[in-house]
């Protein structure tokens, strides 16, 4: 999903933390195999936590990270 995220210009956990209903309306169609799981998965809540740095409040509602921000 990176390189998929990457090739439509998403680089950084802000960007996506920003996205709106409309963002992820016009971005799931693209996204093939992985169409649904930024509705599913909470995608944009998860980056707001990434975004924010905050690894406990992440953690703490979508488990462990494994790994360093």
């Amino acid at each position: 999903m990176v390189v998929l995220l990457n090739g439509l210009g998403v680089t950084r956990f802000q960007q996506i933390a920003d996205w709106t209903d409309a963002d992820v309306a016009a971005i799931d169609p693209q996204l093939g195999a992985f169409q649904g799981r930024i509705a599913r998965d909470a995608i944009v809540d998860q980056a707001g936590y990434l975004a924010r740095g905050d690894k406990a409040g992440f953690e703490a509602k979508y488990g462990a990270l494994g790994g360093e921000l």
